[in-house]
């Protein structure tokens, strides 16, 4: 059990970072808190490691 959540942390570390980047580049700066909250929240329900 613990090997697949150290890979899921690690894999989420890695690419988290560039993704978020990727993701938020084209949005206007007015709505940065929005897109990055809405970011979040998708990257937490999309994670299996995260308890429900």
């Amino acid at each position: 059990m613990t090997a697949p959540v150290v890979l899921i942390g690690f894999g989420l570390g890695t690419v988290g970072g560039p993704l978020a980047n990727l993701s938020l580049a084209r949005v206007p700066h007015e709505d940065a808190g929005a897109a990055s909250g809405l970011f979040n929240t998708a990257i937490h329900l999309a994670s299996p490691s995260v308890p429900r």
